[in-house]
């Protein structure tokens, strides 16, 4: 009978041993991505960040410390691997997200705040529009995503203005979608 005991005590911590998953989570400076992440993600999202953060701040990347907290769990960790390098990037000394202003997929610059910017050019081209017009448009998409930087790299929302409205072609249709000019 001790035999049959110890042999399914011995199944179970097997059954428990292969089951279990090391969980783990991540702080910068207090804050963190929320989630669990195996050790392989963690590991590779700390380097992602590394790299990244040399890439914008040549020899000068001061990586944050991380705070790390480790479980076991029967439950996998569900986290990415960029969710930690992105944590890890906007704790970085010198490093800043801006929005990128792309324009036919080329990117022009960068800005504070991109919405605010696509909403400037939507009022110049809706105020240019002629009066027979009912729609305008860019022959190219303008589009803002954000992207890592160096902090105080963004630039002068009038000259990247300037920019985008030299190089964007316009189109007007009239209220039965013919094209009007452009």
């Amino acid at each position: 009978m001790k035999q049959k005991l110890w042999a399914a005590a011995a199944a179970l911590l097997g059954l428990l041993a292969v089951n279990l998953h090391i969980r783990c989570a991540v702080g910068f400076e207090g804050e963190g991505p929320q989630g669990s992440y195996s050790p392989a993600a963690l590991r590779q999202g700390l380097a992602a960040a590394e790299a990244a953060a040399e890439e914008i701040l040549p020899g000068m990347a001061e990586e944050p410390s991380p705070r790390l907290w480790f479980t076991l769990s029967l439950s996998p960790p569900k986290g990415e691997s960029r969710t930690v390098a992105d944590a890890a990037l906007r704790a970085t000394p010198g490093v800043s997200v801006l929005d990128g202003v792309y324009l036919g997929g080329r990117q022009l610059g960068t800005v504070q705040n991109g919405s605010r910017f696509a909403g400037r050019v939507q009022a110049w081209l809706y105020d240019g529009m002629p009066r027979t017009a009912r729609h305008a448009g860019l022959l190219e998409a303008l589009e803002t995503r954000p992207v890592y930087a160096r902090e105080g790299s963004a630039q002068d929302p009038d000259e990247l203005f300037r920019a985008v409205t030299a190089a964007a072609q316009t189109w007007y249709t009239d209220a039965d979608g013919h094209v009007i000019s452009g």
